[in-house]
């Protein structure tokens, strides 16, 4: 069964991601059902969905779950989120929303997935503007510490380092994002296991220009895959093999660049 349903999703050009108990019968019957849905594609009714009242744009998507900032000034002391599941044949969920409140003051940036019933919270040092310095690891629907996660969901960075607010990122069991040591003025590409804390990749990225370029965006594909938007090279005690791609991006000071790459650094 496991073997059909994996190869039903290779067919509709899908991946599923991790569950906790999977009932692969029941799966590959909605994939089906949805495939077959799209192969005969016909508007019988229309429904409408109203979103979260007074939330503000999407902080968070994964699957059929977004999180909303709420708009307008939040709690005296802690950080909220509103949570809205959207319905979904194929996931086989209803829609519903709820409201989460954390004892977090400088959250910025909101990391998610629902297959996981994950959300990861990176909070930032108000001495240390733009910068984040510790994971808070929650479970999507109670909002307490996941039960699956290493330090009852807590996960400090080591060394002293800073972690870019604008380069992380989740997939199955890692997080993964670039972190300035001050020291020596070094920065790193940084996979971490969040379940055990351990760190699976630590390399030093070189930079060749002046000043070294921004890092807008940390992109795992697999958890053995990542992409970062600008030019690097690697210095590490094991080879990583790299390849390049062409998109689309600009500069910080907002003009678009000549020449924009993505370079996509197996690990």
């Amino acid at each position: 069964m496991l073997l059909q349903y994996e190869l039903a999703l290779f067919y509709c050009g899908m991946r599923d991601g991790p569950r906790k108990d999977p009932d692969h019968k029941a799966q590959l019957g909605r994939l089906l059902t949805h495939d077959a849905a799209w192969r005969q594609l016909a508007w019988t009714n229309v429904m409408s969905l109203e979103h979260l009242a007074g939330a503000f744009h999407p902080a968070a998507i994964s699957g059929s779950t977004v999180a909303f900032i709420p708009f307008g000034p939040g709690p005296v002391s802690g950080f909220k989120l509103l949570i809205q599941q959207f319905p979904s044949a194929l996931r086989g969920t209803e829609i519903r929303h709820w409201e989460l409140q954390f004892q977090l003051m400088s959250v910025h940036d909101t990391l998610m997935d629902s297959s996981q019933d994950l959300l990861i919270l990176l909070e930032c040092d108000p001495l240390r503007s733009g910068y984040t310095t510790n994971y808070h690891i929650y479970s999507l629907t109670t909002g307490r510490p996941h039960p699956l996660a290493a330090n009852q969901g807590n996960l400090e960075v080591p060394d002293g380092r800073t972690i870019s607010i604008s380069a992380s990122g989740v997939c199955g069991d890692y997080i993964g994002a670039t972190a300035y040591n001050p020291s020596d003025k070094s920065t790193h590409l940084v996979l971490r296991n969040w379940k055990t804390g351990a760190v699976k990749v630590d390399a030093v990225v070189l930079f060749f220009d002046t000043p070294p370029p921004l890092l807008f965006r940390m992109f795992i594909i697999t958890p053995h895959h990542t992409s970062l938007s600008q030019h690097l090279h690697w210095a590490s005690d094991r080879p990583l093999a790299s390849s390049t791609d062409i998109t689309s991006s600009s500069d910080f000071s907002g003009r678009a660049n000549r020449n924009p790459r993505i370079y996509s650094c197996a690990l």
